[in-house]
C-alpha cells in the first residue's frame, strides 16, 4: 500500500492531502506489526524495503500540502523506523538503515520540528501541528 503511494506520488503527481492520511495509517499499522517487538514482522519489513520507502516519504516535497498532516506523516514514519529496532540486537539492522535512510532528511526535519517548536507563540501549545513536531523530537 505505502510504495503504491509512493510510485504514484513520485514526481509526475503531487502527494495530496488525502494520501497524507493514508500514508500515515500505513506507517501507524506497520509500527503496530514491529512493536513488541515482534522480530519476524521487523524482518519482513526491512527485507521489503521499508526503509527506503520512509526515505522516499522524508525526503519527498509537500509542497501545497496541510502542514500538520505533514509533520503527523513524518512523525509516523520516523516512530516505524524506530520500531524496526525495538529489541534488535544484531549491529547489520542498524547499518542496513543508516545505508538507506538519508541522514540529512531526518536531521533537517528535525530542525524543522525544532524551529517551529521555538517559533510557536504559547498559545499554539495545544495545537496539533505543534504537537505533531514535539512527538517528532521526543521520538529522535
Amino acid at each position: 500500500c505505502l510504495h503504491i503511494l509512493l510510485v504514484s506520488s513520485d514526481k509526475t503527481w503531487m502527494m495530496e492531502d488525502e494520501l497524507l492520511d493514508v500514508a500515515r495509517q500505513a506507517m501507524e499499522t506497520l509500527t503496530e506489526f514491529c512493536q513488541g517487538p515482534c522480530t519476524e514482522n521487523q524482518q519482513s519489513l526491512v527485507a521489503a524495503k521499508i526503509c527506503d520507502d520512509a526515505n522516499a516519504l522524508l525526503n519527498m516535497d509537500f509542497t501545497g500540502c496541510d502542514s500538520e498532516k505533514v509533520g503527523e506523516l513524518r512523525s509516523a514514519t520516523v516512530l516505524c523506523m524506530l520500531s524496526l529496532l525495538e529489541g534488535c540486537i544484531s549491529s547489520a539492522l542498524p547499518s542496513m538503515m543508516i545505508n538507506a535512510l538519508s541522514l540529512e532528511a531526518v536531521c533537517r526535519i528535525l530542525d524543522q520540528s525544532r524551529e517551529a517548536i521555538e517559533a510557536s507563540p504559547e498559545t499554539n501549545a495545544g495545537s496539533a501541528e505543534y504537537k505533531a513536531h514535539e512527538r517528532l523530537l521526543d521520538q529522535a
